[in-house]
C-alpha cells in the first residue's frame, strides 16, 4: 500500500511543483514592477503625443484621399468624353504632324542649297587666290613690247 500511495502521490506533487513555480515566475514578471508607482502625467503626455501624431497622419490621408477623388473625378469626366471630341482631337494632332513634316522637308531642302552654296564659296575663294596670284605674277614680270608689234603704245589714262 505504501507503494501505491507513492506512485500516486508523485502526480500530485509534480502538479503541485508546477503551480508553485508559475506562481513564483508571474509574480516576477507582473508583480516586481507593479511595485513602482505609475507616473499618470507622464503616461498621459505620451498618450497626448501619441493621440496628435495619429491625428496628423490622419488629416495628410485624408489630404491625399480628397487629392485621388479629385484626380478619379477627372479621369472619368476625360473617359465620358464622346468619341467624336477624340477623333478632333487625333485629327488636329495628325494635321499638325503633317505641317511639321512639310517644315522640315522644307528645311531639310534649305540646308541641301545651303551645303551646295558653301561648296560653290569655296571653289569661287579658291579661284580667286589662283587668279590673284596669277596677277601678282604678271605685275611682278616686266613686259617687254615686241618690235614688231603693229599695237599702238599704251596711253596713260587721266
Amino acid at each position: 500500500m505504501t507503494n501505491e500511495k507513492k506512485n500516486s502521490m508523485i502526480p500530485l506533487l509534480l502538479v503541485l511543483i508546477v503551480f508553485i513555480v508559475g506562481l513564483g515566475l508571474g509574480y516576477y514578471i507582473w508583480g516586481v514592477k507593479r511595485h513602482k508607482q505609475v507616473d499618470y502625467k507622464e503616461f498621459l503626455k505620451q498618450t497626448i503625443d501619441y493621440i496628435a501624431t495619429i491625428e496628423h497622419k490622419n488629416l495628410r490621408l485624408v489630404e491625399q484621399n480628397t487629392a485621388l477623388e479629385n484626380e478619379m473625378a477627372l479621369v472619368k469626366e476625360q473617359q465620358k468624353q464622346t468619341p467624336q471630341d477624340v477623333k478632333g482631337s487625333i485629327e488636329e494632332l495628325e494635321a499638325t504632324v503633317r505641317t511639321l513634316q512639310q517644315d522640315n522637308a522644307n528645311l531639310r531642302m534649305n540646308a541641301d542649297r545651303n551645303e551646295t552654296l558653301i561648296q560653290m564659296n569655296e571653289q569661287l575663294k579658291k579661284q580667286i587666290e589662283i587668279l590673284s596670284l596669277e596677277l601678282e605674277s604678271l605685275k611682278s614680270t616686266p613686259v617687254i613690247p615686241p618690235e614688231n608689234s603693229q599695237m599702238p603704245a599704251k596711253q596713260p589714262m587721266q
